[in-house]
C-alpha cells in the first residue's frame, strides 16, 4: 500500500491516497513502513506542462 502519511497517532496511520481519499491503517496491521523516493506526479508531467505551469505547480504545493 503506498500513499501520504496525513496523520500520525500512537495507533494508527492515515494514508492519503489518489483522489483525495484517506485511509485509516492500524500500525498492528502495518508490517513495515518506508519512505519511496519516487515522486508521485505521473512520470513526464513536466515536458507537457509549459514553464509558468510547473511553476504554479510548485507553488500550489509549497503552499499546502
Amino acid at each position: 500500500m503506498a500513499g501520504l502519511i496525513s496523520v500520525e497517532t500512537a495507533n494508527n496511520v492515515v494514508l492519503k491516497l489518489p483522489g483525495g481519499v484517506e485511509l485509516p491503517v492500524l500500525r498492528g496491521d502495518i508490517a513495515s513502513q518506508q519512505p519511496s523516493n519516487r515522486s508521485l506526479m505521473p512520470e513526464g508531467m513536466e515536458t507537457v506542462l509549459k514553464p509558468q505551469d510547473v511553476a504554479d505547480l510548485i507553488a500550489w504545493i509549497r503552499a499546502k
